[in-house]
């Protein structure tokens, strides 16, 4: 899975003056508007570049102080399976790297599917270079 990103939950409403709250109010729910336009960037990054790799993007809410749902969180599952061949591993090994480092701020989890692709690729590649020798051995 690609794309974990969570925010911390703001503090809940202390005990200040209507004029404080109100402005404290304010600062949340544009606090919450910005974490909600970069979770949804983020995601979306990983969507784009994945393509029909991934699966759906998946959003963890909260809800401001308007009433209004914004997302603090979310992820998308990415298909990190082999292929058939070493050559299509090669390549979708490539696609889920490029998926998984997609966005500006690639998490720790991101960087981790990049790094299982990594490999997986890699493998992919030592398996297609005993493919070669053993067909110009016996050719």
């Amino acid at each position: 899975m690609i794309g974990v990103v969570s925010y911390p939950i703001l503090s809940p409403k202390s005990d200040k003056p209507s004029n404080q709250r109100s402005l404290q109010t304010q600062q949340e729910i544009n606090q919450l508007k910005a974490i909600d336009q970069d979770v949804r960037a983020h995601e979306m990054a990983h969507k784009i570049a994945g393509g029909d790799l991934t699966g759906p993007i998946n959003y963890k809410y909260v809800i401001g102080p308007n009433g209004k749902k914004y997302a603090v969180g979310g992820d998308v599952s990415i298909d990190v399976s082999p292929a058939p061949t070493p050559q299509e591993t090669i390549k979708k090994m490539q696609r889920v790297i490029k998926a998984a480092l997609a966005p500006v701020d690639p998490s720790a989890q991101d960087r981790a599917v990049a790094a299982q692709a990594q490999m997986m690729l890699e493998q992919a590649e030592i398996e297609l270079q005993k493919e070669g020798s053993k067909i110009s051995i016996y050719a």
